[in-house]
């Protein structure tokens, strides 16, 4: 199975909507979509050849929410990957002029 992210066309109560998700085409379709796996949402209809920018696209909270509890959950496996890794709260915070 290839990962990528795809764009998907889909018929909502509040009209149609264009999720941007990382699953893979024939899982949408045999099973849809749950919000954990829609990454975010076009704002308009992307026009040819136009790529995905802020401009156009918002970020999905459940997915934003989703992934910090993976992180968070898989944080103390980076420990013996990468054991001289900076971890979460060991930066010294700080304010750039």
């Amino acid at each position: 199975m290839e990962w990528s992210i795809g764009v998907y066309r889909c018929h909502t109560p509040e009209g149609i909507r264009q999720y941007v998700s990382y699953v893979p085409r024939e899982h949408v379709f045999a099973h849809g979509l749950t919000p954990k796996a829609i990454v975010g949402v076009l704002l308009r209809p992307l026009e040819p050849g136009e790529g995905i920018t802020p401009a156009v696209f918002a970020r999905n909270p459940v997915f934003v929410d989703f992934m910090h509890e993976v992180i968070a959950t898989f944080d103390s496996v980076g420990e013996w990957l990468f054991p001289d890794r900076p971890r979460a709260g060991s930066m010294p915070a700080g304010g750039v002029d």
